[in-house]
């Protein structure tokens, strides 16, 4: 509710010093109002700053870089004058708040034009998020593997579990906390492998209103060198 009622006070601030009236039904206003926010931020000083005053959606769009005959709401080549202050999923926030608040006023949602999804694709295209604790790291489990704690501690069997559902089937940071233990089972996949299969609680299956998601890991060789970080050895330890 906050991040409606603060879109709605922002966007009318932004419309005033634009000399707009509030009853504007333009999506490239709506554009014009979210690059200000990436580019400058969003506090109400920046509303009244002479740079977001002087800022133009026209102004920018010549400068953007667009091979010829491309449509010039495709923004997917936009070259930005200067880093963004603000992330390109705070602004698209900021565009669903300001959606919610149209709708809540029984204005048209301006925020679902073409133009506004092109500038929210193109602004998450030139500042692409990143890791928020370590940067760009390369996607490589192996070199972690000898690291791992050993041992039989509930600790050790935990970390390694974990670490394992997540390289292995890629779940997301909360996901594993959801497997339901009684769902954790030995069972063999189309090709007759054996795998421990599990239930949990995935954003698909929360968004499809579905009980739940299913999962598995698979086993190690024998004979690996590694064989203490086996995710489905360790997962039904860890299940014991």
């Amino acid at each position: 509710r906050h991040a409606v009622l603060s879109a709605r006070r922002r966007f009318r601030m932004f419309l005033q010093t634009r000399g707009l009236a509030d009853s504007t039904h333009d999506p490239r206003v709506v554009v014009d109002f979210l690059f200000v926010a990436f580019l400058y931020g969003t506090t109400d000083s920046v509303w009244r700053s002479p740079a977001a005053r002087v800022f133009r959606l026209s102004t920018v769009l010549p400068s953007a870089g667009l091979p010829r005959g491309r449509d010039a709401t495709d923004l997917d080549a936009f070259v930005l004058p200067h880093d963004p202050r603000l992330a390109a999923a705070s602004v698209s926030a900021l565009a669903s708040a300001l959606g919610r608040a149209f709708e809540q006023d029984g204005r048209p949602r301006l925020v679902d034009a073409p133009v506004v999804r092109y500038a929210l694709r193109a602004m998450r295209r030139v500042a692409p998020a990143g890791s928020r604790y370590a940067g760009s790291l390369p996607y490589a489990p192996h070199v972690v593997v000898p690291f791992l704690p050993r041992g039989d501690s509930f600790k050790a069997l935990r970390l390694r579990t974990l670490f394992a559902l997540r390289a292995t089937t890629m779940l997301r940071p909360g996901e594993p906390a959801t497997i339901a233990r009684s769902s954790i089972r030995r069972t063999r996949d189309s090709l007759d492998r054996p795998i421990v299969a599990f239930s949990y609680s995935s954003k698909s299956s929360v968004a499809a209103s579905a009980a739940f998601d299913t999962n598995y890991v698979e086993f190690l060789p024998e004979n690996s060198p590694v064989l203490f970080a086996c995710p489905a050895r360790n997962l039904l330890d860890l299940r014991a």
